[in-house]
């Protein structure tokens, strides 16, 4: 399942994990980071995909739900440390950062696109 920064929260990824069927990949609301902060991001083992994009995963759990284990996922993108910008995601399972960050992430605007498009049908109706 697919969500965007508004649906990351300790209640979604709990009540994910607990049904156990689906897997859950958000993005992370942009929070300001303290100087020690950038300085952990600048430290990780990005993998360079291509010119001026990197990927790394790590450990994450929500402050207080140490019970809750799960995987952030950073892009970085920039040519050089002065310029990174950084991107994460949080999801129930690790898994390849490149086809998860590149393709099955872009994929939730097809679904938007339905819904903008096919908003009339209502949610009373069955479709085929």
């Amino acid at each position: 399942m697919l969500a965007d920064k508004e649906h990351c929260s300790h209640e979604l990824f709990a009540a994910v994990v607990r049904q156990g069927r689906f897997d859950l990949l958000v993005a992370m609301p942009a929070r300001p980071r303290s100087a020690a902060a950038r300085s952990v991001l600048h430290g990780l083992p990005f993998t360079e995909q291509w010119a001026g994009f990197a990927t790394v995963q790590r450990p994450f759990h929500f402050h207080g739900h140490e019970d809750l284990p799960l995987v952030e996922f950073i892009q970085r993108s920039g040519a050089r440390p002065a310029d990174y910008l950084f991107e994460a995601f949080l999801s129930t399972a690790s898994r390849p950062e490149l086809p998860t960050l590149t393709e099955d992430y872009p994929e939730r605007w097809h679904i938007e696109e339905f819904f903008k498009q096919h908003q009339a049908l209502g949610w009373d109706r069955a479709g085929t």
